[in-house]
């Protein structure tokens, strides 16, 4: 069994200063998926929780994710990030491959 996973990445860099046209284009993204996890600060998790609230997704901030090893944060312009060089051991959850 997989992870489905996609990129949503926002006209709006802060997620606390989303428009609700913004919080409409994620909402349709995240019915797709069962969990939504947040690259940001307590407020753009809080936004994103705000704007999923409606339907069943979790919203995991990401910070506070076991197992995720030495991840290389890239910053590209204009508030493109990435993510590089992950690697995942078991943790809580049945995930034990290189990503």
């Amino acid at each position: 069994m997989g992870l489905k996973t996609n990129t949503y990445l926002s006209r709006q860099f802060l997620a606390c200063a989303w428009t609700s046209g913004e919080r409409k284009r994620l909402l349709k993204r995240a019915k797709q998926f069962d969990t939504a996890i947040v690259l940001g600060c307590d407020s753009a998790t809080e936004s994103v929780r705000d704007a999923l609230k409606s339907i069943d997704c979790k919203v995991v901030q990401g910070m506070e994710i076991a197992g995720i090893v030495n991840v290389k944060v890239k910053f590209h312009f204009p508030g493109t990030l990435s993510l590089e060089d992950s690697r995942i051991i078991k943790g809580k959850g049945n995930i034990n491959e290189r990503e």
